[in-house]
């Protein structure tokens, strides 16, 4: 259904992911990708949710997912080389969150839960930043901001 290019661009992707050591390729059928966390960077993950949801108390404005936000950003950014492309560091945090929302919602992850609608209601809401897709693609900028880090 996808171009050939459209393809080789994914697959480059998630070659790249597996380069940087986040993920462990089991299969790829056209655009969509079966594989596992890393088990470095399962647990590097996994240390940041947890540093992140202690540091952060969720309320009104800010639920468990938006918390997940953070801690997923905080994780790929510190994971993958600085040097890394923008939009590589978005596609892996997005690829990262929407895997860990279709554990918690199912493989049917409702369009407002997903990280691009998590990502703009958390700018949006928790600083009251109005923000476009090309925002939305510079992550790094965003590393300003106290996205759950140690004090």
């Amino acid at each position: 259904m996808y171009p050939r290019m459209h393809y080789q661009c994914c697959k480059n992707f998630y070659e790249e992911l597996e380069k940087y050591g986040m993920i462990n390729i089991l299969g790829i059928e056209g655009t969509n990708i079966m594989f596992k966390f890393n088990d470095v960077f399962k647990e590097k993950l996994d240390e940041t949710l947890d540093s992140t949801s202690y540091h952060i108390i969720p309320d009104e404005t800010v639920d468990e997912d938006i918390i997940t936000v953070q801690g997923v950003l905080r994780a790929v950014m510190d994971y993958i080389p600085e040097k890394t492309h923008q939009r590589t560091v978005f596609h892996g945090a997005e690829l990262i969150f929407n895997s860990l929302m279709k554990i918690k919602y199912g493989p049917s992850v409702p369009l407002d839960k997903k990280f691009s609608s998590r990502i703009m209601e958390f700018m949006s809401e928790v600083y009251s930043m109005e923000i476009n897709e090309d925002m939305a693609f510079n992550l790094r900028e965003f590393k300003k901001l106290n996205l759950g880090d140690k004090k």
